[in-house]
């Protein structure tokens, strides 16, 4: 460094002449050989040196010979008038709905025409939509029905209610029922009808279920459309051409389509737990239920075990006959401890008592020990104590409750949250093609006990040209709001169970009076009375707040041929029936009501 420091102290003069040597050569490069720099001003080409000349010479005083011009200026105006009511007339606007999306707003007219999809084919066929897509009808699938106490929100509190305890609760009989909508025959009517590529898209408007009643001649009359479940304020329908009611009723649809495709169903307080239709719980949860580990006490005789298995088994085996053998041993061992003097003049003999010879008897271990009650002699029911097993022998109570076992009925699980989520079903508007088969629920809640009935559903879209134009060769076309499938085939036949039942108890040979036990469905469980009627009398009344009536009044006893003794009952409706002890006694529905009654009364004293 030393070095170069010297170098450039020696010559520093020579440096400094270099240095100006060169910029004087830029400064002449710039200034004597470049052109120097011009501009255009009004047609003329001017420099630095005149531009200041030319600009007060020219513009300058063009400027102020126009200031200082007297003379009249014209100015023109348009009729702001008939600009300003045309625009509040929206003479030139219309409304027009895109791929779907409903637009609050009221764009100007498209011009499918024009449009043309990145391979270069139109959106609008040649022809344009010669008529409304044909909807094919949706195809039923399955049902599930019940009787459920379920819980309503306050506004519902008006609707009857047998529960004392919850007074936002009702009793219901439901059936439920599943349609499949086909996604993929919808896609094909839309290209069949020419539907432009864009417009390709739509969402439900509504869905119909009708219900018919068969009559006792077997034939299907009283046809009515379901309504709703009561927890649903649906939208009514708006009617035909109330363009203003099509489009707050279109808004309302794009967002509700689950609440219209597939509503839920109430909050069940007690009984049937609600079911997605033609859904088998209890297959489910076998089907699903985690594996168990192997236990070698227990392994399974359905499929071969593994080689770890079966060395656990066997394992499992040499332990247990080790352990056997040492029982044994404790066993023999406390035999001779507990071995009894005998005989007269033995030690250890009874004093006042002649002696034995000293020898000792064994006890006799073998001897069956008390044998266990049979089934049937303890009333059933009779309890342990709290926590501890039941008296041996009893008959088994009702598995898995709390408590004394053997005793309480099963609890009402509600629906396994580990259960598959519903069916997939578009939350706003969708594209058929690009939508699989949607599975629409619906639900009756206004079934009569002792009906049988059949369904049959329709469903309803948004029209996707409506209001689009131009695109339909028949413009009235545009004006459809909503597009209605055709009618489902009906459904099977499902029978609602009667919510009172009664059964002949006991008739005397010649006694006029007849007892019959009633059973009836109320506030989520069964009822039971007994009561004793004679020819004239009802079955049946209000007890204890509980309506038992049947409808049914009792005519005449008699015998048949063989001695038998049957009555014969009346009902309000006219309808004559024939009764008697022996079969009503073996009638499997008769025990099945007994156990139900007898499960509830447990479950109440819990």
């Amino acid at each position: 460094m030393q070095k170069y420091v010297e170098l450039l102290e020696k010559h520093v003069q020579w440096i400094a002449l270099g240095l100006g040597a060169i910029y004087l050569l830029w400064m002449i490069y710039g200034y004597v050989l470049q052109s120097p720099v011009t501009a255009k001003l009004g047609g003329d080409t001017v420099t630095l040196a005149n531009v200041d000349k030319t600009t007060l010479e020219g513009p300058a005083r063009q400027l102020e010979a126009r200031m200082n011009d007297k003379s009249n200026l014209q100015i023109s105006a348009g009729k702001f008038s008939d600009q300003f009511a045309a625009t509040l007339q929206r003479a030139d606007e219309k409304p027009v709905e895109l791929a779907g999306a409903w637009t609050t707003g009221n764009p100007e007219p498209i011009n499918l025409n024009e449009q043309q999809t990145p391979g270069g084919e139109t959106h609008n066929p040649a022809g344009g939509v010669a008529e409304l897509p044909k909807l094919a009808a949706p195809k039923y699938i399955a049902k599930s029905q019940g009787r459920s106490t379920v819980s309503l929100p306050a506004e519902n509190t008006a609707q009857p209610s047998n529960s004392s305890d919850n007074a936002n609760t009702a009793d219901k009989q439901w059936v439920s029922l599943s349609f499949d909508v086909d996604t993929a025959a919808m896609s094909k009517a839309f290209k069949e009808a020419k539907i432009p590529e864009q417009l390709q898209s739509t969402y439900f408007l509504t869905v119909d279920l009708v219900r018919e009643e068969q009559g006792a001649d077997g034939q299907w009359t009283n046809a009515v459309t379901v309504k709703p479940l009561s927890i649903y304020h649906m939208m009514p329908m708006p009617p035909a051409n109330d363009w203003q009611g099509e489009v707050a009723y279109a808004d309302w649809a794009s967002k509700n389509q689950s609440t219209i495709i597939q509503p839920i169903f109430y909050q069940v307080v007690k009984a049937d737990p609600w079911l997605p239709p033609g859904f088998d719980l209890k297959k489910y949860q076998e089907e699903n239920k985690p594996p168990q580990p192997f236990d070698p006490a227990h392994p399974p005789t359905d499929r071969k075990w593994t080689d770890e298995e079966r060395k656990q088994v066997e394992q499992y085996r040499r332990e247990e006959e080790k352990r056997k053998q040492e029982e044994r041993r404790r066993r023999s061992q406390e035999q001779r401890n507990n071995r009894r003097p005998t005989g007269p003049g033995g030690p250890g003999g009874i004093p006042g008592m002649p002696g034995g010879g000293g020898r000792f008897a064994p006890r006799d271990t073998q001897r069956p020990g008390v044998p266990p009650m049979p089934p049937g002699m303890l009333p059933p029911g009779m309890p342990g104590m709290p926590g501890m097993p039941g008296m041996p022998g009893m008959p088994p109570g009702y598995p898995g409750a709390p408590g004394m076992p053997g005793m309480n009925p099963p609890q009402q699980q509600p629906l396994n949250p580990n259960l598959p989520p519903p069916p997939q079903i578009p939350t706003g508007p969708f594209n058929p093609a690009q939508q699989p088969t949607i599975t629409v629920w619906i639900h009756d809640d206004s079934v009569h006990p002792g009906k049988t009935y059949r369904y049959k559903m329709r469903y309803a879209v948004k029209n996707p040209i409506y209001k689009v134009t131009p695109v339909a060769k028949n413009a009235k076309d545009a004006d459809v709001f909503a597009i209605y499938s055709d009618y489902s085939d009906w459904s099977t036949t499902i029978s609602i169970p009667d919510l009172t039942n009664f059964f002949v108890k006991a008739n005397f040979m010649n006694s006029p009076t007849v007892s019959f036990d009633v059973f009836t469905w109320s506030d989520g469980e069964e009822h039971k009375t007994t009561v004793k009627v004679g020819p004239g009398d009802e079955i049946g009344g209000t007890e204890n707040g509980i309506n038992f009536a049947t409808g049914w009044t009792l005519v005449d006893v008699r015998q048949d041929v063989r001695g038998d003794t049957y009555v014969l009952l009346v009902s309000d409706k006219g309808n004559l029936m024939r009764r008697d002890f022996r079969t009503d006694q073996s009638n499997p529905r008769y025990q099945e009501l007994q156990d139900a009654v007898e499960a509830a009364k447990v479950a109440t004293a819990r």
